[in-house]
């Protein structure tokens, strides 16, 4: 099978015309407040950005069908383990852009196969995404204590200790 190189040179093109117009509407909110959000947790938590002031707050986007979100996992596990006993640091795993019909049930059963044990938060009709201009997966969002976005950042590149570094110094930073 031969391989059209005009042809992968526009799909490259307009995947990376899409990251980079995903990126920088998610840098509109750096350093403004937070969109104001409430989500439902699977296990029945209730949170809302409102009742959270004063801690540090993470936000990963992620969805089933997001390969590069799935490989993030463990990056984003070993942070927040780290920061276990803060409780003035706050993990959300914000389950959002999933496939059509795809249920929390569905959802939980994917990450239990996995051995996946986070305490996910379905964005229902993909509200608070939109609030915070989410277009593309992976997102990893950092919220100050005053609530203001301090940290954005789409994609995932598959390197978990630049991950784990990057999001470990920018909570330092903010706690």
């Amino acid at each position: 099978m031969r391989i059209n190189p005009m042809k992968c040179f526009f799909i490259f093109s307009i995947l990376v015309s899409s990251y980079c117009n995903s990126t920088a509407q998610n840098l509109k909110l750096l350093d403004k407040a937070a969109p104001q959000f409430e989500l439902l947790s699977y296990s029945g938590e209730g949170f809302s950005l409102e009742d959270a002031k004063g801690k540090v707050i993470i936000l990963d986007f992620w969805a089933t069908w997001c390969a590069p979100c799935i490989k993030a996992f463990p990056a984003m596990i070993a942070v927040e383990k780290s920061f276990f006993s803060d409780n003035d640091v706050i993990f959300l795993y914000v389950n959002s852009l999933e496939v059509k019909g795809k249920t929390t049930d569905n959802v939980f059963d994917f990450l239990q196969k996995r051995g996946l044990d986070i305490n996910f938060y379905k964005d229902t009709n993909d509200v608070v995404s939109k609030a915070f201009s989410v277009t593309g997966l992976p997102v990893k969002i950092v919220i100050d204590k005053s609530g203001i976005v301090r940290y954005m950042d789409s994609g995932f590149a598959g390197d978990n200790q630049e991950l784990i570094a990057k999001l470990t110094n920018e909570i330092e930073r903010l706690r």
